[in-house]
């Protein structure tokens, strides 16, 4: 159910506004199974490309591993919320400057 929530919501935003910008936490997640990752490819496969996608991650193992499934346009990794939050307001402060 949350995965169809979510893709509902960026698909509107997207629908909307013609972009959006997204945060994901997974710092407290392990290393993913191969079943699992899958699964995710495809969820990933099926969303619009983000202005800007920020991934918090816990450990330098989850961080390789999220920086092979997520390869694309416009992610980037981060150790800690504070720095993804500030990157992805980043691409606030351009728009509007």
């Amino acid at each position: 159910a949350y995965v169809a929530e979510a893709e509902h919501t960026i698909h509107t935003c997207f629908r909307q506004h013609g972009r959006y910008r997204m945060l994901l936490d997974v710092s407290g997640c392990a290393i993913q199974s191969q079943d699992v990752l899958a699964a995710f490819i495809a969820h990933v496969q099926r969303m619009p490309v983000s202005c800007r996608s920020a991934i918090v991650v816990g450990n330098s193992v989850v961080r390789m591993q999220v920086r092979r499934v997520m390869n694309r346009p416009n992610v980037a990794v981060f150790e800690n919320h504070a720095d993804a939050l500030a990157w992805v307001d980043e691409a606030i402060v351009r728009k509007v400057a």
